[in-house]
């Protein structure tokens, strides 16, 4: 999947240096192997699921 378009990494000044991180972290309260992506990532996308229990991903046009 292709997050073009999608912020999914920010830059900000540390000490005087600029530093990346990323905006999709685990968190340490959720003890699961699953992901939940939240709206910052979804409102980018249309959602399909499908009768196979697949989940399909599309960039929003508007």
């Amino acid at each position: 999947m292709s997050t073009v378009g999608v912020k999914d990494h920010f830059q900000d000044l540390v000490q005087e240096e600029i530093r990346c991180f990323s905006s999709i972290v685990p968190d340490p309260d959720i003890r699961t192997d699953r992901m939940t992506l939240g709206m910052a990532f979804m409102e980018h996308f249309i959602t399909i699921f499908d009768q196979q229990k697949k989940v399909g991903f599309k960039p929003r046009v508007c």
